[in-house]
């Protein structure tokens, strides 16, 4: 019960010096900064391949590998069967340092799906990294 009582009064605490501060509140999106890693490489995807949209493309670090999420849609009026090929370059050795892929069957007309592709490695000369789509 003492307990509850502390965390109660931090919470009012802080709740009130939130209330009083005279700088404007700037919504996430303004101040959220770019990750080490989304600054280091380069996203280099075609976002539109084939019938085939990707957007909300992003990477970040997961431990000892780095991991590329992102939206993917079926534009064409065919029910679809394809892999996504997630590939990492360093382009002043240019070199393709690693790659992996997924596949996404039974892709509906107009479906909208999420995909996480994760390489494992170290990846610390990556400077370029792209997805590519193709036909299962």
């Amino acid at each position: 019960m003492k307990s509850l009582k502390i965390i109660m009064a931090l919470m009012a605490t802080l709740t009130v010096t939130a209330c009083g501060s005279k700088e404007p509140v700037k919504p996430i999106e303004e101040t959220k900064e770019l990750s080490d890693i989304e600054k280091q490489v380069k996203n280099d995807t075609d976002l539109s391949q084939d019938g085939i949209e990707l957007s909300d493309i992003k990477i970040s670090e997961y431990g000892a590998s780095n991991l590329v999420t992102g939206k993917v849609q079926n534009t064409t009026s065919n029910e679809r069967n394809i892999r996504l090929s997630l590939m990492m370059y360093n382009t002043e050795t240019n070199r393709m340092l690693g790659a992996v892929e997924i596949e996404v069957k039974n892709f509906q007309p107009n479906e909208t799906r999420t995909f996480e592709l994760k390489i494992m490695g170290d990846y610390t000369t990556v400077d370029r990294y792209s997805i590519k789509v193709t036909e299962l």
